[in-house]
């Protein structure tokens, strides 16, 4: 393998590889568990193609989260997903349409607007598509360019997890444990399982810094 260490190494690497693409929109996939940094690792490709006048665009697909209501007991990670809406947004983006995305509320689990979301729309450059399941939608997979998936130590993603079902769900300690847990045993495993299907795979420093970029090309 080689390997990456800092975030101008990833842009070159999406750059390079954005050049063999010049005259149509590309699709990069980030995938991984949740909490793992996928967000950040979007936001700053993002903005080193900003810097550079080069458009791009970034899709979190969790706005196509089922609302729990709507789920079936014991649903699969890919389940809770409305895949199919998911494969077509962003089949059309690559196509120059405008979408509006759902509006999914984390807090509340359930999704409160099917099309409130800002409209989003790419004329040329780059999408940038970051979600748990990124990695394990076929379709998505065949259409990208790159795909990365972002790792992180389970002691460092287990703490940010605990902080987000803490202080921004605000649900208890021994109800933020008990979805944890049970995401552990179905959820996660699936995801890590994804990270086959990557081009790179990104390690980060506890502090959230960029920290090694593995190439599993």
């Amino acid at each position: 393998m080689n390997a990456l260490n800092s975030a101008n190494l990833l842009y070159d690497f999406v750059e390079s590889e954005r050049l063999k693409h010049i005259d149509e929109r590309m699709l990069v996939l980030i995938g991984g568990c949740s909490r793992s940094g996928k967000s950040t690792v979007a936001l700053k490709l993002s903005k080193k193609f900003s810097d550079r006048n080069i458009p791009s665009q970034i899709i979190n697909l969790d706005a196509w989260l089922i609302s729990i209501e709507k789920r079936k007991d014991n649903s699969t990670v890919l389940e809770r997903y409305d895949c199919e809406a998911i494969e077509k947004s962003v089949e059309d983006l690559l196509k120059g349409f405008t979408i509006m995305p759902p509006v999914y509320d984390f807090r509340t689990r359930r999704r409160v607007s099917e099309t409130g979301g800002n409209p989003i729309t790419l004329s040329s450059g780059i999408l940038i598509a970051e979600g748990v399941v990124a990695l394990a939608l076929e379709n998505l997979c065949k259409r990208a360019s790159i795909k990365i998936f972002v790792d992180i130590s389970d002691i460092v993603r287990l703490k940010r997890l605990m902080d987000f079902y803490y202080e921004s769900k605000f649900l208890s300690y021994n109800e933020s444990k008990t979805i944890i847990n049970e995401r552990e045993a179905e959820e996660v495993p699936f995801v890590k399982s994804t990270a086959k299907y990557a081009d790179l795979i990104g390690r980060f420093a506890e502090e959230g810094v960029y920290g090694i970029l593995e190439t599993v090309l």
